[in-house]
Order: structure tokens, then C-alpha cells, then sequence
């Protein structure tokens, strides 16, 4: 099963490399992700808005965004504050 590859991701998590792969339709693959992530990603449905970015970093740490402005992170605590304070000026 192909597509047409928008993003690709790769990062150390546990024992196994992990990667996700989203591409231009929406559709994601992963493996391997952060538990958060990883149910995040399987509770989607089609009705809801695709990924469009995404960055996994160590110790099981990541950013996502949806098309639709929506975003989820789980980063270092210094890194968390200072993304907090720009989301918070808008």
C-alpha cells in the first residue's frame, strides 16, 4: 500500500527506532511512537483533520499539528513552558 509522502518523521524511542509518515491525502503510517502519540493518532477518524506537521525527540518527546489548527506536544518541561508562553500570546 503507497502514497504520495508529505512529511516524513524519525526518532530514538525505547529500544526500537520510531517514524511516522503522513501523506498528502492525510493518511498516516507509523511505528513504534510514543503511547500518547500512538493513541492519539489511532483514535482519528476520517472526519477529523490530518496531520500536517510533526517532530518526535528524545525520551518519548513530540510536537503534531492538524490542519485545523489543532496541536498536541509532550516536551522537556523548559521546552513546554516557552511553547505555552507563545500559544498563550497567540
Amino acid at each position: 500500500d503507497t502514497f504520495d509522502v508529505q512529511r516524513v518523521a524519525f526518532g530514538p524511542f525505547t529500544s526500537a527506532p520510531s517514524w511516522i509518515i503522513i501523506g498528502k491525502n492525510g493518511k498516516v503510517a507509523w511505528r513504534n511512537l510514543p503511547c500518547r502519540l500512538d493513541m492519539l493518532l489511532s483514535k482519528r477518524t476520517s472526519s477529523m483533520s490530518a496531520p500536517c506537521e510533526v517532530s518526535l525527540g528524545e525520551h518519548g518527546s513530540y510536537f503534531i499539528r492538524f490542519l485545523d489548527g489543532d496541536i498536541d506536544y509532550c516536551l522537556p518541561a523548559h521546552i513546554a513552558a516557552s511553547c505555552q508562553e507563545i500559544l498563550n500570546q497567540g
